[in-house]
């Protein structure tokens, strides 16, 4: 799920704007001058019912832009918004965004709640009831 997730947020955030899109600091890092920086954190994976799972991911995306304006910051803030509202498409799946902008230390911070159900089909390793027999 990670990782389809991942998929669809670089996809999306180089439409906006194609810069670099980190998920991980290393040291490279600080020699970028614009960047889009992506936060995944895993809230909850619960069993709904047998075949049926929830998973929560708070995702926050970072645009950081060396020198930028407070107007610039809410501007691009603006170009994200109306590319993933009011849903943010992915390969199989599509998420409603309802997402709270802020920007602290002159950093941009988009950030919303991602929940998605699935179901798991599972192959029994038991016998069905139609199959067996009553004696």
């Amino acid at each position: 799920m990670y990782e389809e997730i991942r998929k669809g947020l670089i996809k999306a955030l180089k439409k906006v704007k194609d810069i670099d899109v980190i998920f991980i600091k290393n040291e490279d890092f600080d020699e970028v001058s614009e960047y889009f920086f992506v936060v995944i954190k895993p809230i909850s994976k619960d069993v709904e019912t047998v075949n049926m799972y929830r998973e929560s991911f708070l995702i926050d995306i970072m645009y950081d832009k060396e020198g930028a304006s407070i107007h610039e910051l809410m501007l691009m803030a603006e170009k994200i918004d109306d590319y993933f509202k009011p849903v943010i498409y992915f390969d199989t799946f599509s998420v409603s965004v309802n997402a709270t902008i802020k920007v602290i230390d002159n950093i941009l911070h988009y950030t919303f709640d991602f929940d998605k159900t699935y179901t798991v089909i599972r192959e029994s390793k038991e016998d069905m009831m139609e199959s067996l027999e009553i004696k």
